[in-house]
């Protein structure tokens, strides 16, 4: 049985403030999916795999899945600025809005995870993303 969800949403809160709680599952859904775009099928399939369902949902599209399980779904290559300037337009928010969120979201998929998966993904992704990715970020920011 999959993890509850809350301390995913808890973690998210504690780091960023929506205006509501659609923005915050727009933002969220658009981080997600945007994250498990960049990263390698297998990866994103394993990292999916560990999130709890409620988390990993948000990241789903019925494309997307196909095209892992049959190992045809290219990796998006895009850069940081990229992945922020997609997030701020499907979330509808400031890039600096979205910038933030990414960090919190980032920081709260981290805490759902184990060291070793953490480790592999800040290998794998590229400079500014990774440091996205390790990043930190307090509310009053």
């Amino acid at each position: 049985m999959r993890a509850s969800a809350q301390p995913f949403w808890e973690k998210f809160d504690q780091l960023w403030d929506a205006n509501s709680e659609k923005e915050k599952r727009r933002v969220a859904h658009s981080v997600l999916l945007n994250f498990r775009k960049r990263l390698p099928p297998l990866d994103a399939s394993r990292i999916t795999d560990l999130l709890p369902s409620e988390i990993a949902s948000l990241s789903a599209q019925p494309r997307i899945a196909i095209e892992e399980d049959y190992g045809h779904r290219p990796v998006l290559d895009i850069d940081a600025s990229q992945f922020i300037s997609r997030v701020s337009e499907e979330a509808n928010v400031p890039p600096e809005t979205a910038h933030k969120a990414t960090i919190a979201v980032f920081q709260a998929i981290r805490s759902m995870l184990p060291d070793e998966e953490i480790d592999h993904v800040r290998r794998i992704l590229p400079l500014g993303l990774k440091e996205i990715w390790g990043e930190k970020v307090k509310k009053s920011e």
